[in-house]
Parts: structure tokens; C-alpha cells; sequence
């Protein structure tokens, strides 16, 4: 994001014919390494001006680690090296203090 201290949540696009949970899963599993299980839609927003001059919705997925892939700790996220710089867990509240997503 070239910004310092920056943070973003693991994201990417749907594939086509591709489960929104499913794609949410993946892509945090693709990002991170972590393989998580979807709880639920946390919060949507939508524009008109998205990606290929499309109406674009992002979704804020609420997951939880698989304890059945990670039993025994809590996983240390691994950086996909192609997409990311670095990876790690974030305390939710210091997270959204940051400047970038303080209100």
C-alpha cells in the first residue's frame, strides 16, 4: 500500500460460480496461510464504480480458525509473497484506530 503502518484485512475477488463463503475462506487461506472456517456476513457496502465499470459489493466476513487444520495454537499467518508484504494478527480496536479507518 506503500503507506506506513498500514493494514488491510485479507481480500480478494469471487471467482465466477465461486460461494461468497467459500471465496472468503480461500482467500484468507491464499493470503495467510490460516485455514478458517465462515461464520457469517459481518457488513456489505456497495458501489457503482467498481472493477471493470461494474457494480462492485465488498463484504466483511466474520471467520474463525479450523480447529481441526490448527489444533494445537493459534496459526502464525504467513504472507502470500506475490500479493503482500507481511502478515499478522492485529488487535481488533487498535486495528480501527488506526488513521487510515478512524472515523
Amino acid at each position: 500500500a506503500g503507506r506506513k503502518d498500514f493494514w488491510k484485512l485479507p481480500g480478494g475477488m469471487v471467482d465466477a460460480k465461486e460461494d461468497f463463503c467459500d471465496a472468503a475462506v480461500r482467500e484468507v487461506l491464499e493470503e495467510t496461510g490460516v485455514h478458517a472456517i465462515f461464520e457469517c456476513l459481518g457488513a456489505i457496502r456497495e458501489t457503482h464504480k467498481g472493477p471493470f465499470g461494474s457494480t462492485d459489493l465488498y463484504g466483511i466476513c466474520v471467520l474463525r480458525v479450523d480447529p481441526e487444520k490448527h489444533a494445537d495454537a493459534t496459526p502464525k499467518p504467513v504472507p502470500q509473497e506475490s500479493e503482500i508484504a507481511a502478515a499478522e494478527w492485529r488487535d481488533l480496536a487498535e486495528f480501527l484506530s488506526a488513521p487510515w479507518y478512524a472515523k
